[in-house]
């Protein structure tokens, strides 16, 4: 049976082919959702790390909002070695004109604005060209500003929620050792220029490093003390974790409305396969009906054709898998297409996607194929011989439904 199982695959490779391609179109859905979703995961969560690199604590408004003097305060605690006002506009709040007038676009990754920070202990940022910005100026990632043309020295138009002004272009920086900003564009601002910027120009935290040999715990205890109930000091641990969430959160987003597309995928190329499956099987009545009087049982006829769709759901699990990858990678490009890029990220296929590839790929075909196989093999041999047996009238409100 096993090897009659085999030949009829192979005597009828075209249909084998267009099956075997159906249920891929399934999986490779399936496996891009995750492959797409997994990777922008890892990546934003490397991001978060970098984000909160050198931060031991961060202190945060909780009732009250933070002011210039608790950050003395905070600077004048044992274990602190250094202490900077965190300010930041909101994504797209503070957007530059490049050269040719337009601005930078905001469908894809954003436009972040950051309070420059002197200690080079807190800040994410190392300048590589140019100087920090002063009143009047600001600095720009390296790989932003050669994307969109800007140049040190050379002046822009940048807008903000509170009007446009004409800045300067003072320097250049890097986010991190290797300026990874996954797309957006970092811009840098003197302290006091950019809460004139925004909206809401307090601080949004305080953010702390400490002496090598300093008690976490203890500081952290000891700025709860200095500055009162009204604020809260997190640690690493905790912003790392905070940060992930809140990207995960928008991920998470983007792979359900891609799960979904994927349901419908599958949903439809079930009733492809169990449809071949039923013209099949009627075609191969006689077939199985001459099995049958020669000493095969149902059940081996049942094992026989559940095997030929069990080879095609693992073929379909492993091309699908394979052409998965390739539709992730493709999704970037559609969404580039729509004005809405998503940034760069690594292609991950985790034992998770591999695993749901196979189920979905082998569940799908032996669900979608048993219905048919169990119904061919309960015919009478005798009456499956008479031309025509096994084929049965379906009526047309089922067909519609």
């Amino acid at each position: 049976m096993l090897r009659l199982t085999l030949k009829n695959l192979m005597a009828n490779r075209v249909r084998f082919a267009m099956t075997t391609g159906a249920v891929i179109l399934a999986v490779s859905f399936v496996v891009s959702s995750f492959v797409l979703t997994d990777g922008l995961r890892s990546s934003f969560n490397d991001l978060s790390t970098d984000i909160a690199a050198g931060t031991d604590l961060e202190v945060r408004p909780d009732v009250v909002d933070l002011a210039p003097a608790d950050l003395e305060t905070v600077r004048g605690l044992d274990g602190v070695a250094a202490a900077e006002a965190r300010i930041e506009g909101e994504d797209n709040e503070v957007v530059p004109v490049k050269p040719d007038g337009d601005l930078i676009g905001i469908n894809g990754p954003p436009q972040l604005s950051f309070a420059w920070m002197e200690s080079e202990a807190l800040s994410q940022f190392r300048l590589v060209e140019g100087s920090a910005p002063e009143p009047g100026s600001f600095t720009m990632d390296l790989d932003a500003a050669a994307e969109h043309g800007f140049v040190v020295g050379d002046t822009y138009s940048v807008a903000s929620t509170t009007g446009t002004r004409d800045l300067t272009l003072s320097g250049l920086v890097s986010f991190g050792a290797d300026n990874d900003t996954i797309g957006a564009t970092l811009m840098q601002f003197h302290p006091d220029e950019l809460p004139t910027m925004l909206d809401d120009p307090s601080y949004d935290g305080i953010t702390v490093a400490l002496d090598d040999d300093a008690d976490t715990a203890t500081v952290q205890r000891a700025i709860g003390a200095a500055l009162g109930s009204g604020v809260e000091t997190v640690d690493n641990a905790t912003l790392v974790s905070e940060q992930q969430a809140e990207f995960n959160a928008n991920i998470d987003l983007i792979g359900n409305v891609l799960l979904g597309f994927s349901a419908i995928t599958l949903f439809v190329s079930i009733f492809i396969i169990y449809n071949t499956f039923s013209i099949v099987l009627s075609q191969r009545t006689r077939e199985l009906a001459l099995l049958r009087t020669v000493g095969a049982d149902p059940k081996q006829l049942r094992r026989s054709v559940l095997g030929e769709a069990t080879v095609i759901g693992v073929i379909a699990a492993i091309g699908g898998t394979v052409a998965g990858v390739a539709v992730a990678l493709g999704l970037r490009r559609v969404f580039e297409a729509l004005g809405a890029s998503l940034p760069d990220f690594g292609v991950v296929v985790s034992t998770r996607t591999m695993i749901l590839a196979g189920v979905v790929g082998v569940g799908a075909t032996l669900v979608s194929a048993f219905g048919p196989t169990r119904k061919a093999s309960r015919v009478p041999a005798i009456a499956a011989l008479r031309e025509g047996a096994g084929a049965s009238e379906t009526s047309t409100r089922t067909r519609v439904l």
